[in-house]
């Protein structure tokens, strides 16, 4: 007897007798995340029954983020970091208020000053609750993920998957978060 092996690849009749999963693992696309998060991501496809989502964004620690900031700083000057950022973020430029005056560019001296600053931010930022979105990519407890939503086919499934995966301790969806999904799971060494 003879066998005949059926590809699921690509699309047309293949694709309707296998399924879209047949097509193999859901995937993630998009920025790199670390091997918890990419774990809890695709046990979330799987629920949701769908292939891929797309990762826009992902998150910081305020060493990250106040490096970040310090380099904008020195790249495209001191009033266009304010700017750019809001009111909390503005906050953390500051820091670099005297050293940008004397030297025209933030110093590495700052940048540990600039790092507490953003801690201080957040903490102030964290009082506000599930409606804090300044800086809310930047966590030294958790990490953040941005999904974009036109990326998700099936956008019910995706939303009751998240919302019951025990992992995820907060959940945004559009527009609360501009124009993505917005997740966070807690970091197991926080």
């Amino acid at each position: 007897m003879k066998r005949i092996k059926l590809s699921c690849v690509g699309l047309g009749l293949a694709t309707l007798l296998c399924g879209p999963l047949a097509l193999g693992e859901p995937r993630l696309t998009g920025r790199a995340v670390p091997p918890l998060v990419r774990g809890v991501l695709l046990e979330i496809l799987q629920a949701a029954k769908l292939e891929s989502v797309q990762v826009t964004s992902t998150s910081r620690t305020a060493a990250e983020q106040a490096k970040v900031m310090f380099d904008y700083i020195n790249r495209s000057g001191y009033q266009a970091a304010l700017d750019l950022y809001g009111p909390h973020g503005d906050e953390i430029v500051k820091v670099c208020t005297e050293s940008y005056r004397k030297h025209e560019r933030c110093v590495d001296s700052v940048l540990p000053e600039m790092v507490q600053e953003t801690r201080n931010q957040i903490a102030l930022l964290e009082k506000q609750g599930d409606r804090r979105t300044e800086l809310m990519h930047t966590s030294d407890t958790h990490y953040t993920i941005d999904i974009d939503p036109d990326s998700v086919s099936d956008r019910e499934a995706f939303e009751k998957a998240v919302v019951s995966h025990r992992g995820v301790s907060r959940f945004l969806k559009p527009p609360l978060d501009r124009n993505s999904y917005h997740l966070e799971l807690p970091r197991p060494d926080a």
